[in-house]
């Protein structure tokens, strides 16, 4: 396996602490091209959601949105990529939550690089595997299969809303299909949005357009 597999994975680093995300970032981002950084739990799931990474590093304290209630949230999605947390909590009810939501490895702040190191190393390793026995076509086809799906996506959102997308990029990889959309909604949608409290009532609509689309 080589390195430059491992360094095209992206991380999702989630923390609201500036003293402690700014020297952490920077070790990411010598280790991984593709670092996303959220500031709370609430920024992190909507990152998430744009980016799909293959592996979230997260606290668990923050302020307004925890990194608890972002894990629930991620998890429900059925996300099943490995999930870091850095936190000084020490308390049983803490990890025990954690483990049952799935998390991969528990590190305790202060936090010591060398052991975030040999986790994102492990993890990084396994998440290169999976993508690998994933993906049993060549890079050519590879691509053509991705545009393929964007040209596709982006006429079925057109015929059923009268408006197509500005932009459709689709990544084929770990036992998934990552679609962003740019610039999809509608004039009226744009304008509901506009309040925040329709935001949930947008949210509902797309999930209603792409259930009947199935």
């Amino acid at each position: 396996m080589e390195q430059k597999d491992i360094w095209n994975l992206k991380v999702l680093y989630v923390e609201d602490e500036a003293d402690t995300s700014e020297p952490l970032i920077r070790f990411l981002k010598r280790r991984f091209s593709k670092v996303i950084v959220a500031k709370d739990g609430r920024e992190g799931y909507r990152k998430f959601c744009e980016t799909f990474p293959d592996i979230i590093i997260t606290d668990l304290l923050m302020q307004d949105f925890s990194g608890i209630e972002m894990i629930e949230k991620i998890r429900a999605t059925g996300y099943a990529n490995p999930i870091i947390i850095t936190s000084a909590l020490r308390d049983i009810e803490s990890i025990v939550k954690t483990v049952d939501l799935g998390v991969s490895k528990y590190i305790i702040k202060p936090i010591k690089l060398k052991e975030l190191e040999a986790s994102l190393h492990h993890f990084a390793q396994e998440a290169v595997k999976s993508e690998l026995h994933a993906l049993n076509f060549s890079e050519t086809e590879k691509k053509n299969r991705e545009a393929t799906i964007s040209y596709l996506i982006s006429a079925i959102i057109k015929k059923h809303t009268g408006k197509g997308p500005k932009d459709v990029k689709v990544f084929i990889g770990n036992d998934r299909i990552e679609v962003s959309c740019i610039n999809a909604l509608t004039i009226l949608e744009n304008a509901l949005l506009g309040v925040e409290k329709n935001i949930s009532f947008v949210e509902h609509i797309r999930i209603l357009l792409y259930d009947v689309l199935k």
